[in-house]
């Protein structure tokens, strides 16, 4: 899956709960709404991860190419950890964006 694949079907996740593009206002201070918002994205966030990586692992134990125990103890190369390090990047920056617009907040 692509990183743009994955922030697709993030997305998808956290629109398929209804919070809309404007200010959305569920809770009495903007600040709760702003960290309810951030919550929500991780969430959608976990799941895609949770559903691909399940669907991954079914598939190659299914067909016999990698046991359980070698998906858990295989250790990622030095190229591979930067990669990681790029995408995660990318996650924080996407959870952390709704709290950049608390009101009153600079």
């Amino acid at each position: 899956m692509t990183d743009k694949d994955h922030d697709a079907r993030s997305k998808a996740q956290v629109d398929a709960i209804g919070i809309p593009d404007d200010e959305p206002h569920f809770l009495p201070d903007p600040v709760q709404d702003r960290l309810l918002e951030a919550m929500i994205t991780l969430g959608g966030e976990l799941w895609v991860e949770r559903e691909y990586r399940m669907r991954l692992e079914a598939v190659l134990v299914s067909k016999g190419l990698l046991s359980r125990d070698e998906i858990e103890s295989y250790a990622f190369s030095d190229a591979a950890r930067g990669a990681q390090k790029e995408s995660l990047d990318a996650m924080v920056k996407r959870l952390f964006e709704p709290l950049k617009t608390i009101p009153g907040k600079r």
